[in-house]
């Protein structure tokens, strides 16, 4: 990954966070903040932190090799997800980003889910989160993108998908 492209992860995973104790602020009786100050918050932190790391102390990423992502048609929206598997907590993370086709943030959430999946299991799971996401932002003209190739194909019906992801592969369906 580039510097541009691990910055823009970083960036990410900050907003993720910032929404997140958002979230958790107004869900215990907080104020909430507008989007536009949650995302300079985010930026501040993340200059913050890289400013206080000597250069060789700042952690470095192993080298991934990402597709560059490339919008949805004019009028449809783009949702991609992710998972973790955490074994030894016995638990999983999913993650959403849902965008348009000049490609601005029209959602995203991440959740940690408090049960074990397998890795497949907890793809189908985010697919799963991320269509309803979109479903609840009242987007319908959606393209769904994974890594998880079989869930993809199960999805629209190429493959049939693993007897522990049946189920939910057919609950998603029903919101495409």
């Amino acid at each position: 990954m580039d510097s541009q492209g691990e910055k823009d992860w970083e960036l990410f995973a900050i907003v993720a966070w910032c929404l997140w104790n958002n979230r958790n602020k107004v869900r215990h009786g907080g104020a909430g903040k507008i989007c536009k100050s949650i995302a300079e918050e985010a930026r501040k932190y993340r200059a913050e932190v890289w400013t206080a790391l000597p250069s060789n102390n700042r952690p470095s990423r192993p080298k991934i090799i990402h597709k560059q992502w490339s919008p949805p048609p004019q009028g449809w929206y783009k949702v991609n997800v992710d998972a973790a598997v955490f074994k030894e907590q016995g638990t999983c993370g999913i993650g959403v980003v849902i965008r348009n086709h000049q490609g601005q943030i029209m959602g995203a959430m991440c959740k940690k889910l408090e049960f074990p999946l397998g890795a497949l299991e907890a793809k189908a799971k985010a697919m799963e989160a991320g269509i309803l996401l979109a479903w609840d932002l009242g987007l319908k003209d959606i393209v769904v993108e994974g890594d998880a190739q079989l869930i993809i194909q199960a999805l629209n019906g190429s493959a049939t998908p693993a007897i522990p992801s049946l189920k939910i592969i057919e609950g998603s369906r029903k919101y495409l």
